[in-house]
């Protein structure tokens, strides 16, 4: 399988490599995005694994199912491809909203996981980072989403390199202005809404080993957040000096490497 587009039920994925004979490491990217994010990624990781991704509903090719969404429907949404292509266990790598996602899916499927990683997740944010979320989805709900996505750059990306990458913060902007429907508007809703179903409850039901990975500079998923959640999950924690939001493709053969080196520790011992 050489990664080329395919859509079942609705989901388009792509798939790189033998989900029967490679363990499988399947890549969930984050609210407003789509899988092309992971196209760095793909080369390392498929060097050994059969490699996943898939844009969530509403995002990239997927389609945007009617009616409200919540967790648990991105989470089914991942259920219904593993059971697809019939593959039973895998490494589940979730940035952002995909971290949420991750967590719930390892938190109502025990036994799924050879391992977990999470990248830039929140966790137990405050009153005052909820509020600031909440101003976002107004402001997308009333002007659309191309309202917030030059701050969210600034946000995400350096300076430096935004400038030293104008082509790829282009390709950022037509992933919001390609949001014709109100898919990432709903998928926005479940970011806000999420410290509801993820907490310390549901975490503790993870049975794999775990990786925490975010930034120093990160304001949204901070590590704090990262501590906390390692400490619940029992998992290694890693900050990175220097990182923001969108470190998964600003440093993608740092970020990208780190989570090589712990899937491969675990899959030592599998």
């Amino acid at each position: 399988m050489n990664g080329a587009s395919e859509k079942i039920g609705g989901t388009c994925y792509r798939i790189w490599g033998d989900p029967v004979s490679q363990q499988v490491v399947v890549l969930i990217h984050g609210v407003g995005l789509s899988q092309d994010i992971w196209a760095p990624w793909i080369n390392l990781l498929a060097e050994k694994y059969c490699v996943l991704t898939y844009d969530f509903p509403g995002h990239g090719a997927s389609d945007n199912p009617q009616g409200a969404r919540v967790l648990a429907d991105f989470q089914q949404q991942l259920l219904r491809l593993l059971n697809y292509l019939e593959i039973e266990k895998i490494h589940l790598v979730g940035f952002s909203l995909g971290a949420l996602t991750a967590l719930g899916f390892a938190s109502a499927h025990p036994g799924r996981l050879h391992s977990l990683i999470l990248l830039h997740s929140v966790f137990q944010r405050s009153a005052a980072q909820l509020a600031a979320i909440e101003e976002r989805y107004r402001l997308t709900r009333d002007q659309g989403p191309m309202a917030t996505v030059e701050v969210a750059i600034k946000r995400w990306f350096s300076p430096q390199w935004i400038e030293a990458n104008p082509d790829y913060i282009e390709f950022i902007r037509n992933l919001f202005r390609n949001h014709k429907d109100d898919g990432y508007l709903k998928a926005y809703r479940v970011f806000c809404d999420a410290d509801e179903e993820i907490n310390a409850d549901t975490i503790a039901r993870v049975d794999c080993p775990g990786l925490v990975i975010t930034g120093s500079l990160e304001p949204g998923s901070t590590p704090e957040m990262a501590a906390a959640l390692g400490d619940i999950l029992k998992a290694r924690v890693i900050v990175n000096e220097g990182h923001l939001h969108m470190a998964p493709v600003e440093h993608a053969d740092l970020v990208a490497g780190q989570v090589n080196t712990f899937i491969q520790s675990v899959a030592v011992g599998a």
